[in-house]
């Protein structure tokens, strides 16, 4: 089955379904995702997207809260398209604040 697969730090907020990352998209145990930029998804599912599956082995974590809009982080999953996920790593929000370190949820 084809697919896609993160097993390295990707640092940037990834869209699982697109061409990029096709589903189904497995982030092994040395895989992170975790965007830089402030109130960032860390692995997002657009709604009308055919349906996806993520298999998390590794580390998944929002944006940190900027300095703008309140320091809200951003959320570690999104998903408006029908999804499954499998996780056995982590998966965290972003933290609130000046660019603040992640913090589980």
């Amino acid at each position: 089955m084809a697919g896609s697969t993160i097993a390295t730090t990707v640092s940037a907020g990834i869209t699982v379904g697109s061409a990029t990352y096709p589903s189904p998209l497995t982030i092994t145990a040395a895989g992170t995702v975790a965007p830089s930029t402030a109130s960032a998804t860390g692995v997002y599912a657009a709604a009308g997207a055919s349906t996806v599956t993520v298999i998390n082995q590794g580390s998944v974590s929002g944006g940190g809260g900027g300095y703008s809009g309140g320091g809200v982080g951003g959320d570690g999953v999104e998903f408006l398209a029908i999804a499954s996920l499998t996780n056995t790593g982590t998966i965290f929000g972003g933290a609130a604040g000046p660019y603040g370190n992640p913090t589980a949820t």
